[in-house]
């Protein structure tokens, strides 16, 4: 019988720097604190006996009776995941009305379990294997700010602003196989989770009103580009991660009955990938609404169009560049006006 214990255990320290003698002589410090821990956690959301040999029971299999099949491949060596955490920051209150909080963290995750594909001779598809590591690291940053207390009106606001950056540091097992339907989310050592693939985009041929791509710095149209090269040619042309987001809050209070709350969240950086087919895909126009920017194509030689020559077998390619937007935005998710 194999068993895994998971051995996770960690320790923090904290000094109250504003309750020491020396800070004693001052009265705009409310508080000053340094922060610091390390440790590790598990990841128990796995599933049951991942790591067993599994069947199907069929109720109606060979020749009419009860039968069962191989469904999925063990893994005796199949252990936890493991995420070392490291964290420091510092909180500091002054005035009376400010809060704030600053933190670094640098999260190590190793043993990710994943799943390949291995030879169906085994009499599987796939096995259940530690075969990945990775990273996230970031800065985190919170305040809340009281601008106005009195008896007849008061005024507070809160935001908080985080950064996280990714990359995958190990991979066992895996090729440079993308995913299409995944949006090119691939698994590639030296990139994050979040890196988005596909191909670059370089215009319309005036001269022949083709999709133009670039390779290597070598520019091809689109129909030789597709007889020469496959998804697994892809590049990184994006990133799903935003540079930084965050969220805040306003709330304002008249004679503690009347209550007017704002609350909304932004996104700093990052790219959005649009569905071709939501612009320039001409096939299926039938049943659906499309960009307006799909009526600027290419009609005549020396157009400088943004969509090729519309022509009934006309290349269609996922994840070109020119589909890749900037997800930067601000939102209001939430008013609320209340009376007590």
């Amino acid at each position: 019988d194999d068993t895994n214990v998971a051995l996770n255990g960690g320790a923090g320290l904290s000094w109250i720097v504003s309750n020491e003698n020396f800070m004693n002589a001052q009265n705009k410090i409310d508080l000053l604190k340094l922060k610091v821990s390390y440790g590790t956690t598990g990841n128990s959301r796995i599933g049951s006996y991942r790591s067993k040999g599994l069947y199907t029971i069929n109720l109606i299999d060979y020749n009419g009776g009860n039968g069962a099949v191989p469904s999925a491949a063990p893994n005796g060596n199949l252990s936890w995941e493991k995420n070392t955490k490291f964290n420091a920051g510092i909180d500091f209150n002054f005035l009376n009305r400010v809060e704030t909080s600053l933190e670094f963290y640098y999260d190590n995750i190793t043993d990710l379990i994943t799943s390949r594909d291995i030879p169906t001779e085994t009499g599987y598809t796939s096995l259940q294997l530690n075969a990945a590591s990775m990273y996230n690291k970031g800065v985190e940053f919170s305040t809340r700010v009281k601008w106005w207390q009195s008896k007849d009106f008061k005024w507070t606001t809160s935001f908080n602003i985080s950064t996280v950056k990714n990359k995958v540091t190990k991979l066992i097992g895996l090729g440079s196989d993308f995913s299409t339907s995944e949006v090119a989310l691939a698994q590639k050592v030296g990139f994050s989770t979040s890196t988005i693939w596909g191909i670059k985009y370089a215009g319309v041929d005036a001269a022949t009103g083709r999709d133009l791509l670039e390779k290597n710095g070598q520019i091809y149209d689109a129909a030789t580009y597709t007889s020469l090269f496959g998804p697994a040619d892809w590049v990184p042309i994006g990133d799903n991660q935003p540079e930084a987001f965050g969220g805040f809050s306003n709330t304002f209070v008249i004679k503690d009955n009347l209550t007017l709350s704002i609350r909304g969240a932004f996104e700093i950086g990052g790219d959005i990938l649009v569905d071709n087919s939501l612009i320039s895909k001409y096939n299926i126009t039938s049943n659906r609404n499309l960009s307006v920017n799909a009526y600027d194509y290419w009609r005549n030689q020396g157009d400088v169009a943004l969509q090729p020559l519309v022509i009934s077998n006309a290349t269609l390619i996922p994840n070109l560049s020119k589909f890749l937007y900037d997800n930067t935005h601000i939102r209001i998710s939430n008013i609320n006006l209340s009376y007590n």
